[in-house]
């Protein structure tokens, strides 16, 4: 037998793997030059049972009705110009019918079109009623560009029988270059989706790491906090998530994933889970998420159904409430493992680190996150204040930050909104001074009540441009950040009385600090439970004070690699304070 070769263009090899992966082997073929690349590869392949057709129309319905008397989804396939035209009455058929009919297109690079170039039409925007989806996938280059190709074929071909199924499009770009040398088709990464009325679920391996990362998440029922937590002890698993994930069980993992170089400890490999469960929304926690990617099979928990792989290893989706995932892996007897001690022991260890902190964000929060009363909302601007608290143990009864459009605005607003449905319950708030004045009419409006208290922290400028890691670290930026990027010098440049009257004149409390004297002296006002004024607590640092604090705190512990193999634990340089000279004073540290 000869052997078969496939084109050498990514795209193309990553649809018929994952064709071959989810079991699709029918084919309805048009002739044509711009599906020549495709059609070659399929051609011959036994995997594959193909048919030809002239006309396009004539294929589309010739896939129904094999489709129809299947059962299965069948593939149609065209060239360009107008070929795809024709399949229009055929899917629209297939849409009303509910039939799994994949029409993959080929075509010219998306950027000829409406540049007259021959035979090429526009298939991004279609009839809201021939296709369930339609996804385009132009040739990848990168490891990005490749992951992003994998996940949108794996949406579109689990589509087909998505809710009773239907017709999806796959506009797949092609360069012509005509070259098939490749033997061994890509290993792809399909992807699965499990219903709660599925017979069959796939198992959890007895023993295996399990780790539950919960995401920005609506406060838990009473149900659904003892199904996780059932779960959790069934499995001997872990539930890592920051403030803003609402469940009691979770481990803060910020500070230690936050380590310079903490994919060097020498625990990682214990920490290192088997497998990731991904419930609730965005988070903010770059540190933990950052950390957790790439590093295992990711079972995604969501009632909407859809493909989201923010951590870089989606495996399966659960299509159902998180109460009916979590009990159907709950057993009356529990795993025993060390996999959840492992990761209280490294995160107590870090946390057990004192460091002298300047007056700055992160001192505040770790000054005032115990004087928090318990039963409290707390409430986060995105970015450095989210960053600050997630590296505290505070103990609120809810979360909240805006990540769900990630922007510096509302912050304010949401706080207020939140503040009006429970009147009886104190609602703080952190924010910094770009994201408060930036939502400032909120606190004029005429429903603020008495139970906010508004901590703003003010350096004058965006802060988080200048933090460990950010672009003020770039030899080409330096201090040119505080022109344009952080912005320094807005209102009022750290004015001392801009806030305080506006605040006072609108019946605040008012409190001011510029160092820690000041602050201990007036904080245990601004935390006090009596709800009987609302507080605006204002605070003076300095953006380099905060980058500072930020710097000695990540290197608490140290991981890094030396001549003999990983060092780790180097404390004494968590005062180190100028992140361009760390990595030569542990070079120094490791020889000496």
């Amino acid at each position: 037998m000869s052997k078969h070769y496939y084109t050498d263009e990514k795209n193309a090899q990553i649809v018929i793997a994952l064709l071959k992966a989810h079991g699709i082997r029918d084919m309805v073929i048009s002739p044509g030059a711009t599906n020549d690349v495709f059609v070659l590869s399929v051609q011959g392949d036994p995997d594959f049972n193909l048919y030809s057709a002239v006309d396009e129309r004539h294929a589309g319905y010739l896939a129904c009705g094999i489709a129809q008397e299947s059962g299965k989804p069948v593939v149609i396939n065209c060239t360009g110009a107008t070929a795809s035209r024709n399949y229009m009455s055929a899917l629209t058929e297939a849409y009303y019918r509910k039939l799994p009919i994949l029409a993959i297109t080929c075509s010219q690079h998306s950027s000829h079109i409406g540049n007259m170039y021959p035979q090429m039409t526009d298939r991004i925007h279609l009839p809201s009623d021939i296709v369930n989806l339609s996804v385009q996938c132009p040739i990848p280059h990168t490891y990005e560009e490749v992951r992003d190709c994998e996940l949108k074929v794996n949406r579109a071909i689990l589509e087909l029988t998505h809710r009773g199924g239907g017709p999806v499009h796959i506009n797949l770009e092609t360069s012509f270059n005509g070259n098939y040398s490749v033997e061994t088709l890509p290993k792809v990464r399909k992807i699965g989706r499990v219903m709660a009325t599925d017979a069959e679920w796939p198992s959890i391996d007895v023993g295996a790491k399990v780790l539950v990362w919960i995401g920005s998440h609506k406060p838990f029922t009473e149900k659904g906090m003892a199904a996780l937590t059932s779960f959790v002890k069934s499995n001997n698993a872990v539930v890592i998530g920051d403030i803003t994930s609402n469940y009691d069980g979770s481990i803060r993992a910020s500070e230690l994933c936050y380590q310079y170089g903490s994919k060097n400890n020498p625990d990682f490999a214990k920490l290192k889970p088997n497998l990731i469960i991904h419930i609730g929304e965005i988070s903010g926690d770059y540190a933990t998420f950052g950390w957790l990617k790439n590093t295992a099979p990711v079972w995604r928990v969501s009632e909407d159904g859809q493909l989201r792989d923010f951590l870089c290893g989606l495996a399966m989706v659960f299509e159902m409430p998180e109460e009916t995932f979590f009990s159907h892996y709950s057993y009356e007897k529990s795993t025993v493992g060390d996999y959840a001690d492992c990761w209280k022991s490294n995160t107590a260890e870090v946390a057990a680190v004192k460091t002298d902190l300047f007056f700055s964000a992160l001192w505040i929060a770790q000054t005032l996150s115990p004087k928090i009363p318990e039963g409290s909302n707390l409430h986060l601007g995105i970015l450095n204040p989210l960053r600050c608290w997630n590296m505290t143990g505070v103990n609120v009864t809810h979360g909240f930050s805006t990540v769900g459009g990630f922007g510096i605005d509302g912050g304010t607003s949401a706080m207020i909104g939140t503040s009006l449905v429970n009147p009886c319950r104190l609602n703080f708030g952190v924010f910094g001074d770009l994201s408060f004045f930036y939502d400032l009419n909120s606190i004029g409006n005429r429903y603020v009540g008495r139970n906010l208290r508004i901590l703003v922290i003010n350096n004058g400028e965006g802060g988080e441009f200048l933090v460990p890691g950010n672009v003020y670290e770039n030899a080409n930026c330096g201090e040119r950040v505080h022109d344009f990027i952080s912005a320094r010098g807005h209102f009022g440049a750290k004015s001392t009385t801009l806030l305080k009257h506006f605040a006072e004149d609108l019946r605040f409390k008012y409190l001011s600090a510029a160092s820690k004297e000041e602050f201990l002296s007036v904080c245990e006002d601004f935390v006090k439970p009596e709800i009987d004024r609302s507080i605006i607590f204002e605070c003076f640092t300095s953006a380099e004070e905060d980058r500072k604090a930020l710097n000695a705190v990540r290197h608490k512990a140290v991981y890094v690699h030396g001549d003999n193999g990983v060092v780790s634990g180097l404390k004494s340089v968590a005062r180190a304070v100028l992140p361009t000279g760390v990595k030569n004073m542990l070079k120094a540290a490791i020889k000496g």
